[in-house]
């Protein structure tokens, strides 16, 4: 009969960060959807948009 050997609270920290990593797409898809969101996040601030509060005029 097999015995299931406890894993240590190392062990098991780096098992969930390894199935964590696994979960995430390739880092050039990373890259590049967060090179998208940075132009356009720089788009729409270049649009120079202005917020007005309304209680101080």
């Amino acid at each position: 009969m097999l015995v299931a050997e406890k894993k240590s609270f190392l062990n098991r920290s780096l098992d969930f960060i390894e199935r964590v990593g696994n979960l995430l797409p390739h880092p050039v898809t990373l890259f590049a959807g967060f090179a998208l969101v940075i132009v356009i996040a720089s788009g729409i601030s270049a649009t120079e948009l202005k917020a007005e509060n309304s209680l101080s005029g």
